[in-house]
């Protein structure tokens, strides 16, 4: 796992200014865990739509197959707002991740 000050400065911070360009709300540190914590769930599921997960009926094993709601955790609207960033963006975060994994090695 990288250093946790490379998540915090490079990883969490681009993702801030993405949504804030995107004219949605900013996202706290926590919430960018959930986030990770939600696709990890969300992989470990088949047979279930992505939608399935936000539903607001109760679990029937009938109506509503999917166990889980994360709506306690992150609105859909938040969720399908994080996106990945563009292939251009992408060439250039991988240069600054980079930078900033070596500058911490060589603090470390």
């Amino acid at each position: 796992m990288p250093p946790y000050d490379f998540y915090k400065i490079v990883v969490l911070e681009k993702t801030w200014y993405a949504l804030v360009a995107s004219k949605f709300l900013p996202l706290e540190e926590g919430e960018f865990l959930w986030y990770i914590g939600i696709w990890l769930m969300l992989l470990t599921c088949s047979g279930l739509s992505r939608t399935d997960f936000w539903l607001t009926e109760m679990f029937d094993e009938q109506s509503n197959a999917c166990p889980y709601n994360f709506n306690a955790y992150m609105s859909k609207r938040q969720f399908n707002a994080i996106k990945p960033v563009s292939y251009a963006s992408q060439i250039k975060l991988c240069l600054s991740i980079t930078a900033a994994f070596g500058d911490q090695m060589i603090e470390a």
